[in-house]
């Protein structure tokens, strides 16, 4: 892209936290927010600066090893500790899981994310390559440690102030770290065989995400959500594991509510972690299912998850604004549904927040 070196006419300013669209917007990098006056003579670009992405649930170290298993069910692939996905990693060179996991983040990037909660396999060996490569590729993370039994969650949140559980089911064992400064992200209701077991009422404690939550309703992840949970829905890989979407729908309440929700990309060894086109499946897979009168709203409501939303999930501020050239943007009637469905065909560059 060009070189912003003067005040630019943009299409539109995408305002958080509601995500509305204000336009025309002068934009120059050293000035934030954009005003509504540039200098006579001033070039237009099809363009819209927002919020830069956020990414609330990814996988990172089995970039090593894409599109292993593909003839395997979820349980066979990512099970502990016997699935392949955990077979592999304890068997691969720190040096295959480090170069994988800094492509995968500069492939997040590309694609306008540069924050991540991210889950690590491994223990304390895998949280610190985790972070080794976010701090190779400038890109903030919450390392999320995944821990193999209860004595090394309480060692490896006292390190990382953070835990990212397999399911529920963990979290009896561990009172005494859950609340205060310790994140915990906890997979809740992936298949159907955890649903029927009642995983999502074992959720106990402060600051607290429920990932994918495949099989709740709507009403339910709500509830969750007015209690205190934040929601992560991946409907990427909701499909392609158990050919099943969340519901989405629920994105619109939880956007007028203001309620911490985020968008994820799980495992990167089999969904590309792109936040952009997480947003455009989403808005696809729940079209439909939502009224006419408030597609608009999803839409807002699906960036929202993608950015301001996902922060709180994360627990970390973007310290990125996000710069989108589009054609469409040019004459578009919905700024925002096009942002969602589009921004994945565009050209994106993050710029460090002005006043950072």
């Amino acid at each position: 892209m060009d070189t912003l070196d003067r005040p630019v006419w943009l299409r539109f300013y995408i305002e958080p936290p509601y995500m509305e669209p204000r336009g025309p917007a002068c934009f120059s990098p050293k000035d934030w927010p954009p005003s509504n006056g540039c200098p006579p003579g001033s070039r237009v670009l099809d363009a819209a600066v927002l919020p830069g992405l956020c990414n609330s649930h990814l996988h990172l170290l089995d970039a090593a090893f894409p599109e292993h298993g593909e003839t395997l069910s979820l349980h066979e692939l990512v099970a502990q500790p016997g699935g392949l996905k955990y077979r592999l990693l304890l068997s691969a060179r720190e040096r295959r899981l480090l170069h994988a996991a800094r492509a995968a983040l500069r492939a997040m990037k590309r694609h306008g994310a540069a924050v991540a909660a991210v889950y690590a396999e491994l223990g304390e060996r895998g949280a610190s390559l985790v972070a080794a490569a976010a701090a190779d590729e400038g890109v903030t993370v919450r390392v999320l440690p995944q821990p193999s039994s209860p004595g090394e969650a309480v060692t490896l949140a006292l390190s990382w102030r953070g835990l990212g559980l397999d399911t529920p089911l963990q979290l009896e064992h561990l009172p005494g770290i859950l609340g205060g400064d310790v994140l915990v992200h906890v997979h809740v209701s992936e298949d159907p065989a955890l649903h029927g077991a009642g995983d999502v009422y074992m959720l106990r404690g402060e600051r607290l995400a429920a990932i994918h939550l495949t099989h709740l309703t709507e009403g339910e992840v709500v509830e969750l959500a007015r209690r205190g949970v934040a929601p992560v829905f991946c409907p990427r890989s909701n499909l392609f594991f158990q050919g099943a979407t969340p519901p989405l729908r629920a994105l619109v309440q939880l956007y007028e509510e203001q309620l911490p929700a985020g968008l994820g990309t799980d495992n990167a060894a089999w969904i590309p972690p792109g936040i952009d086109v997480e947003m455009a499946y989403a808005y696809m897979a729940a079209r439909v299912g939502v009224e006419p009168g408030l597609r608009g709203l999803l839409a807002r409501a699906i960036l929202y998850a993608a950015t301001t939303g996902c922060e709180e999930v994360v627990g970390l501020e973007n310290r990125y604004i996000l710069l989108l050239r589009l054609p469409e943007l040019g004459f578009t009637a919905d700024p925002v549904t096009t942002i969602v469905k589009r921004s994945w065909e565009g050209e994106l560059t993050l710029l460090p927040r002005p006043g950072r």
